[in-house]
């Protein structure tokens, strides 16, 4: 990718884009790729997770769903795909003039995306010479989707701040709000400041613990906390 980008963005010799086939899940042959002569102007890359950035340590440890937990118990392919992501793709954001984020409302909405669009492909699919059998039914989809859970929920609450511009979606792909991450005033955005000394510490042994559930809620659907001290205010 990072040669194609290269090339594509100079006066080299013509560049072939690679070109992906949804029907089938894999590329289409090289000699279907269209063909780009001279220098660009304007790259669009496009993906799901472009951008998202890799976890902690310590967000790896618990499963997201039943796959992890029974297939990948010990957190070897969550620790190869972090890995990954912070090793090998931080070269390709690095070249990206601007972020742009689809933003949309839940997983369970990608998941029902999902299933229309293998609708789709079923309809296509079935005006073919040779009907495929790659379009997946219902309990295959929630399968297939359930690999990306981790990735893209970590990506619908962190990739916001990262992002040039975001545009919220709804469940039919109509955009209900939009803006820029760096231009927000916290008095036109929901926010949440509160007091420390039994507020978000308990009382008697000052543990925060309690208040672990919400703040991660908080935390899913953007909303910042800021924790203020008397010591602060006054």
């Amino acid at each position: 990718m990072m040669t194609k980008l290269q090339s594509a963005n100079n006066n080299s010799a013509p560049v072939a884009l690679p070109r992906f086939n949804k029907i089938t899940d894999n590329p289409y042959p090289e000699s279907e790729w269209p063909v780009v002569n001279g220098a660009v102007d304007v790259i669009i890359l496009e993906g799901w997770c472009l951008g998202v950035q890799a976890q902690t340590d310590q967000a790896l440890l618990k499963p997201v769903n039943n796959l992890e937990a029974k297939k990948d118990k010990y957190g070897v392919w969550r620790r190869y795909v972090n890995n990954q992501i912070k090793h090998h793709y931080a070269a390709l954001y690095e070249r990206l003039d601007m972020l742009v984020m689809l933003k949309a409302p839940s997983f369970d909405t990608v998941y029902q995306w999902r299933l229309e669009q293998e609708s789709k492909l079923k309809q296509q699919s079935l005006i073919l010479t040779t009907p495929l059998d790659r379009v997946m039914n219902e309990s295959e989809i929630k399968l297939f989707t359930a690999y990306f859970q981790r990735i893209t929920e970590h990506g619908l609450t962190t990739l916001p701040a990262l992002c040039n511009w975001v545009f919220e979606l709804d469940t039919n792909r109509n955009i209900v709000h939009s803006y820029s991450y760096q231009s927000i005033q916290l008095d036109h955005y929901p926010a949440i400041s509160t007091g420390l000394d039994s507020t978000l510490l308990d009382h008697d042994n000052n543990s925060f613990t309690p208040a672990l559930t919400t703040l991660a809620e908080l935390k899913r659907v953007a909303i910042p906390v800021m924790p203020l001290s008397n010591t602060l205010v006054e």
